[in-house]
């Protein structure tokens, strides 16, 4: 079956262009006239020297360059995926960076990333129901600020969103080309985000419960899935071991744990400590990048609460996970605080903000629900299965680690397709009912 077989309609061409036109209208304003407060800080000043000691001295370090400074060492505390699409802008001249160039293309990512999600949601959902998904990912203002900042998360988001749509095309098809292209594209992703690493191992698994009913060619696709997962890994701990001695840096998995063992995102229940939970542990200084003393101190948490532990990782964190404001940040949809934003007086944005608001809680909450409709309706709907796999791999991740809200902005689509996937199976049930009673 062709992507676009059965939707040359008019209302599918009409609710796809439309939706197209307001995205490009939220995200190029969003990055044309947003300004932020020192917006070269933290993650995003380590991105930039990566970016610029790749160029100027074909190191991967995230040490700052200074004016008269030597090469310095390498280092592997970020993926480089991102630092790496930023070195194609920047000079060797440290003083100057066409950010304007960069924002600009992330809002050229953000639209394409939603016209990638509504084309999926057409996979698995009736014309209207996948331009109502469609319109709420359009007017996401996560998803749209998240291209004003020299973060992850547009180029991330962008990534999954492409190997999902081309992963369920080779699903379909069961063609090795699609497999290999789906397996690249998430190859891309973990080398800008981590997370999505171990992925692979969820769709995997997924086939393995599902095996009597997987058709002989899909299994053959796998090892093209696979393929450029296991080049992509092997190159960059390759790389690592290499030029720092060490497959990864530990520090990464050890900051992942600790900055999610806290209860609440809070140190000992003080409000004052939310967010940066660890700042204000007397022991921090101790434990931080020590896994082996992280894991340790989660294990007496919880032999000391278990009930408000286990409460914790399976009910508070997947809430924080997808909570409205990214506490870890200003709140709200910004992650760092803007001086000015259209969405601080402008009617179009006020209102797109209000309504993807008010609809949030029940949209993530759906999403959930559609997940695990989709999990028993695996047989009958694959794709909106695939999507549940990630919903749920993605929340086993991050219950196990940090559950801040920031990392669950590149799922806030699937989310949405999973939501009206569950008003559609609901009111489908609800219509069958009504019919039978009725006869």
């Amino acid at each position: 079956m062709s992507l676009f077989s059965n939707r040359c309609k008019p209302f599918w061409w009409a609710g796809l262009t439309g939706i197209t036109v307001l995205s490009t209208i939220l995200f190029f304003q969003v990055v044309s006239q947003t300004s932020i407060d020192g917006l070269i800080r933290g993650d995003t000043k380590d991105y930039l020297a990566y970016a610029f000691n790749l160029k100027t001295y074909g190191v991967y370090s995230h040490i700052w360059p200074e004016a008269a400074a030597a090469a310095p060492a390498p280092d592997a505390l970020r993926a480089p995926g991102y630092p790496f699409l930023l070195s194609l802008f920047v000079g060797t001249d440290n003083e100057t960076f066409p950010i304007a160039k960069v924002l600009f293309v992330q809002a050229a990512l953000g639209v394409l990333t939603v016209i990638i999600y509504v084309l999926l949601y057409r996979r698995f959902l009736p014309t209207g129901w996948a331009l109502a998904a469609g319109l709420m990912t359009a007017i996401c203002p996560h998803l749209i600020n998240a291209s004003v900042y020299l973060l992850t998360e547009s180029l991330f988001t962008f990534l999954l969103g492409a190997h999902l749509l081309i992963l369920e095309r080779a699903m379909r098809s069961a063609h090795f080309r699609w497999a290999l292209l789906a397996g690249t594209l998430l190859a891309l992703s973990f080398l800008v985000r981590p997370t999505s690493q171990y992925l692979i191992l969820a769709y995997l698994a997924a086939l393995l419960a599902w095996f009597r009913y997987v058709p002989r060619p899909h299994w053959k696709c796998v090892a093209y899935l696979v393929l450029p997962v296991i080049l992509a890994a092997g190159a960059w701990s390759a790389r690592n071991v290499v030029e720092t001695g060490r497959f990864s840096d530990p520090a990464l998995t050890a900051n992942f744990l600790q900055h999610g063992m806290y209860i609440n995102m809070m140190y000992e229940n003080h409000p004052e400590t939310y967010g940066y939970p660890y700042r204000y542990d007397p022991a921090n200084q101790e434990i931080e990048g020590n896994t082996g003393k992280i894991l340790e101190i989660i294990g007496q948490k919880f032999q000391q609460e278990p009930r408000r532990y286990l409460a914790w990782l399976l009910i508070g964190k997947p809430i924080q996970f997808f909570s409205w404001n990214l506490t870890e940040s200003v709140g709200d949809a910004f992650i760092f605080a803007p001086t000015y934003s259209p969405y601080f007086d402008q009617e179009l944005f006020a209102i797109t903000h209000t309504v993807a608001k008010a609809f949030h809680p029940f949209l993530m909450f759906l999403g959930v629900i559609g997940a695990c409709i989709a999990i028993f309706q695996a047989r009958k709907n694959t794709t909106a299965m695939l999507l549940a796999v990630v919903t749920f791999y993605f929340i086993a991740i991050h219950i196990i680690g940090a559950p801040f809200p920031r990392y669950s902005v590149p799922l806030r689509p699937i989310s949405y397709g999973l939501a009206f996937f569950a008003l559609h199976t609901a009111t489908q049930h609800v219509w069958t009912r009504f019919k039978g009673i009725t006869r």
